[in-house]
């Protein structure tokens, strides 16, 4: 009888023991799980880091083209209107006087 008293016990013990070991494997997995969630939300987030500042580069290229062609254009322009000492030419000159804000332009190159 006592051998069975003690082989129960035994037996008690070694169960309650693979109830906390189970339980703490449920925490483990749960952290685990948690863990790899907040990975992945990492992961997406650099993603769409490196997407945008990619995007901001691509951006500022195109941005940077176009101010420099808008430089060659208004150079250009300013080379077909006025001569070399800064003169305005003649047809230009006419065409600028007909506009309706001639008078102010004039007044701002004077």
């Amino acid at each position: 009888l006592e051998r069975l008293e003690s082989a129960l016990a035994d037996w008690r013990e070694r169960e309650a023991q693979h109830k906390r070991t189970a339980a703490e494997l449920t925490e483990v997995r749960v952290r685990h799980r948690a863990a790899r969630q907040w990975v992945l939300l990492l992961r997406r987030s650099a993603e769409q880091n490196t997407r945008t500042v990619a995007d901001l580069a691509i951006g500022r290229q195109r941005l940077a083209k176009e101010a420099e062609a808008a430089a060659r254009e208004v150079e250009a322009e300013t080379a077909r209107r006025f001569d070399k000492k800064g003169q305005m030419h003649a047809r230009w000159a006419e065409r600028s006087a007909l506009e309706p804000n001639a008078p102010k332009r004039q007044a701002l190159l004077e």
